[in-house]
């Protein structure tokens, strides 16, 4: 699936192609045993792929009844941006198939231009003022979710980009929409646990802006 912002004057079956090669070549960002992210340049855009890599016949059985990692990415992305909640927008997702199993997924995006809050919180050199600007960032990002009842599934500093004084949500493939208050409110409490379990550089910032959410 693709956005045809995308692949406007461009041939979406080439970038299929040839898309392991140009994150190889592209600017490595993760390679971990779940997940391979790179940013890479394509049809003069700056993108980043996110494979989901194989892990056996039973994880591929399971996503390919449940969708994939990247069609939930995809799914959820476009579920934000409708929201008008800040995340990367989704530009394209392929899957990869041996016989009826998916094997491996693919999620592309746009590239924001930012700075983790993770890295942020660990700058000695930022000003108690821009700290508070990116307080008041992350309070206004969650409480958003919050008014839609949006949990999302892996709340940690690394999945959260200061991006022009906004806080942008990544990695976006756990995230769920509660239909239910009591389940929202269980899913909640694990996403603020999770976010607030950081070291002790963090752990003012944290304090401050828990108390508004």
């Amino acid at each position: 699936m693709f956005e045809r912002c995308f692949c406007k004057g461009a041939e979406p079956l080439d970038f299929v192609e040839q898309i392991d090669a140009l994150m190889d070549d592209g600017r490595i960002l993760k390679n971990g045993n779940t997940c391979y992210v790179s940013g890479i340049t394509w049809n003069s855009r700056e993108v980043v792929v996110k494979r989901y890599n194989h892990k056996g016949f039973i994880h591929s059985l399971r996503h390919t009844i449940k969708r994939t990692r990247a069609c939930r990415g995809w799914l959820n992305g476009h579920r934000l941006g409708m929201l008008n909640i800040a995340t990367p927008k989704p530009l394209a997702y392929i899957e990869r198939r041996r016989g009826m199993l998916v094997w491996e997924s693919y999620l592309v995006t746009e590239c924001v231009k930012g700075q983790r809050l993770y890295d942020f919180l660990r700058d000695d050199n930022v000003p108690e003022q821009q700290r508070s600007e990116a307080a008041e960032a992350v309070t206004e990002l969650l409480n958003k979710l919050g008014e839609y009842h949006i949990s999302h599934g892996d709340l940690k500093h690394s999945n959260i980009l200061l991006a022009e004084k906004e806080a942008v949500l990544t990695d976006l493939d756990g995230m769920k929409v509660c239909r239910w208050n009591w389940t929202y409110r269980i899913r909640r409490r694990k996403d603020l646990r999770r976010f607030s379990k950081r070291n002790n550089c963090s752990r003012p910032f944290v304090r401050a802006l828990l108390k508004k959410v």
